[in-house]
């Protein structure tokens, strides 16, 4: 609804997962494992592609079960 075009990423059970959400029109663009220490990586490469400070990169991460604090 904000007419951003965003990259979806699951990270959990591709096999189910992934034609559900692409029923919906969120198809993931790629997969990336079942841990959430990936958001702190996912923030800093964003960051550093968009060369704005990591803080003002804002990842949701939707999964079964929370592994790291950030």
């Amino acid at each position: 609804m904000s007419g951003q075009t965003v990259q979806v990423l699951n990270a959990i059970y591709p096999d189910v997962v992934n034609p559900i959400l692409a029923k919906v029109g969120l198809a993931p663009t790629t997969g990336i494992e079942d841990l959430a220490n990936n958001v702190p990586a996912l923030r800093q490469a964003v960051a550093g592609l968009l060369n704005m400070p990591r803080e003002q990169v804002d990842v949701r991460l939707i999964m079964s079960r929370y592994v790291s604090v950030i």
